[in-house]
C-alpha cells in the first residue's frame, strides 16, 4: 500500500501536538537506521542487532512513561 505526502501530512497534521513530535522522533529514528543500514553489510548489521539494542531516546521514554506504556497493557488473551 502506498500512501502519497498530503496523506501522510493530513494524518499527521490530525495528530495533537506532543503525538506529532512523537511521530518526529520515530522518522528521525528510521533515518538514523536506514543510514547504518546502509554503511554497513548485511552479516555485520545483523551481528551488531544481536549484540546490543538501542535504547529509545530520552524525551521519548519520558513521553511514554506520563502517557503509559500501552503495550505492557496488551495481552494476547483477548
Amino acid at each position: 500500500m502506498t500512501h502519497s505526502i498530503q496523506e501522510i501530512l493530513a494524518k499527521i497534521s490530525a495528530l495533537p501536538e506532543p503525538m506529532q513530535q512523537q511521530v518526529v522522533n520515530f522518522i528521525d529514528f528510521m533515518l538514523e537506521k536506514s543510514a547504518k543500514k546502509t554503511l554497513t553489510s548485511p552479516t555485520a548489521n545483523q551481528s551488531e542487532a544481536k549484540i546490543k539494542r538501542r535504547s529509545p531516546p530520552v524525551e521519548l521514554a519520558r513521553q511514554v512513561t506520563e502517557q503509559g506504556d500501552v503495550m505492557s497493557s496488551w495481552t494476547t488473551d483477548k
